[in-house]
């Protein structure tokens, strides 16, 4: 007897993880918002600047060889990140990557080196 009511109470806690879609006890978590950025450099015929306030990097999000291969950068707003602080990116959905325009490498003694958010 004691099985049954363990097994009834537990399925009323999961009722509303179990509620079917459409219904209005059903949740849906959120997807992360993937930022987008106009694409630079490269050998592209048609290839634009970045706007004022921006630069043009490599895409660290795709491994490539880069503008180096002639595969289109992407242009960012240079927010520092990480570095002696450590300080995070503020836009959660950003990830801080090493700063391809400074000498600092962080693989190789740079443990201190500013990234940038993208």
């Amino acid at each position: 007897m004691a099985r049954i009511k363990f097994l009834v109470l537990s399925a009323i806690a999961l009722a509303p993880a179990l509620a079917l879609p459409g219904s209005k006890t059903s949740a849906t978590c959120a997807q992360p918002t993937v930022p987008s950025y106009q694409a630079c450099g490269g050998f592209a015929v048609d290839a634009k600047p970045c706007p004022k306030g921006h630069i043009c990097i490599d895409d660290p999000r795709k491994p490539s060889c880069g503008m180096a291969c002639g595969i289109p950068g992407i242009c960012v707003e240079p927010i520092p990140c990480m570095g002696f602080v450590g300080k995070p990116c503020e836009d959660e959905n950003k990830i801080c990557v090493d700063d391809p325009t400074d000498t600092c490498d962080p693989n190789n003694g740079g443990r201190d080196c500013l990234g940038l958010c993208v």
